[in-house]
């Protein structure tokens, strides 16, 4: 919820369950942003930040790793990418018949 600036946030009770200090932690932060790109993707692609810097690469390895600067970036040059050219989603691992 948003408030002015002259009025001070409210404050969830002390006995709240539904009370969350999430958002103290500082999320959505690079891991959730992360996470919900891993959700999306990571069937068909690698998907990393290492020092601010986000990557994407094919996991049909067709082309190279590319970056971006922030998470949407990347998200966006997910899917143009996928878009132009679809990756084929790796074949299901076999999985044992049951011991008998």
């Amino acid at each position: 919820m948003l408030t002015p600036a002259s009025q001070p946030a409210p404050q969830p009770a002390d006995d709240d369950p539904w009370a969350d200090d999430t958002w103290d932690m500082g999320l959505p932060s690079d891991q959730a942003a992360l996470e919900a790109l891993l959700l999306d993707w990571s069937e068909v692609y690698d998907i990393g930040i290492d020092d601010g810097q986000w990557w994407y690469r094919r996991k049909d390895r067709k082309g190279g790793t590319e970056t971006a600067r922030t998470p949407d970036d990347l998200r966006v040059q997910i899917a143009q990418d996928y878009t132009i050219r679809p990756v084929r989603s790796p074949p299901a691992t076999p999985t044992a018949p049951p011991a008998t």
